[in-house]
């Protein structure tokens, strides 16, 4: 496999895609916004499973950790330069990692390569872009789908209201929120009409929303 990770995928174009495999999308976890934005940006033009996001390397502060664990899960994820306190299986934070890590391997890649993606917010920068960044990426035969939810604005009214794209109508949904944990279950065409109230008081604060076909209402 050949990566491009020039410049930390700053040299990115159509060009050295012919001639690589995977392509980074910027290694740097200064600022969490910037994480989002960037692979919110190229993923309006690439397919994400060759947008490769790592965790872990420079990232500065813990308080960030939810986030920069969350942003690629919507690429291909990469794990570099843990902290040593965080390779210890008794911490938070390793078993915080081992989480986000399953997620990906377990509900997001399987349907990665052939996914829906939809840009709920694909303005993030200028005049008029959005105090949120919401992704949506969807099963193909809508079984299945997870959207990230990022407050970018600390103007940001502290709640919003995501309406999913990728699901069927007469399908029944268990529905998680990760940070809580807190699950039900919903029909698809009720999902999609009056949507999931997200609530996310500080900026930097992030939610994912996991939706997977429930087989006990078949």
């Amino acid at each position: 496999l050949v990566d491009n990770c020039c410049s930390g995928g700053g040299r990115l174009d159509y060009a050295m895609l012919a001639r690589s495999d995977i392509a980074w999308i910027s290694d740097d976890h200064r600022d969490p916004q910037s994480m989002i934005r960037t692979l919110n940006g190229t993923t309006l033009a690439l397919p994400p499973e060759i947008c490769t996001r790592t965790f872990g390397t420079i990232l500065r502060n813990r308080d960030d950790m939810a986030w920069a664990l969350r942003v690629p899960l919507f690429g291909q994820y990469c794990v570099s330069g843990l902290e040593d306190g965080w390779r210890d299986p008794a911490s938070t934070e390793y078993a915080l990692i081992r989480r986000h890590l399953a997620v990906y391997k377990e509900f997001l890649r399987p349907f990665m390569r052939t996914c829906q993606v939809f840009h709920h917010t694909p303005v993030l920068v200028g005049a008029d872009r959005s105090p949120w960044c919401v992704i949506e990426y969807a099963a193909a035969d809508g079984d299945r789908a997870a959207i990230g939810v990022f407050r970018l604005d600390d103007e940001a009214d502290r709640s919003c209201r995501i309406h999913p794209r990728g699901l069927t109508a007469d399908r029944i949904y268990r529905v998680t929120l990760d940070n809580d944990q807190r699950s039900w279950t919903a029909g698809g065409r009720e999902l999609m009409q009056k949507g999931l109230a997200v609530d996310l008081p500080e900026r930097t604060d992030s939610e994912l929303i996991l939706l997977a076909e429930d087989e006990t209402e078949r």
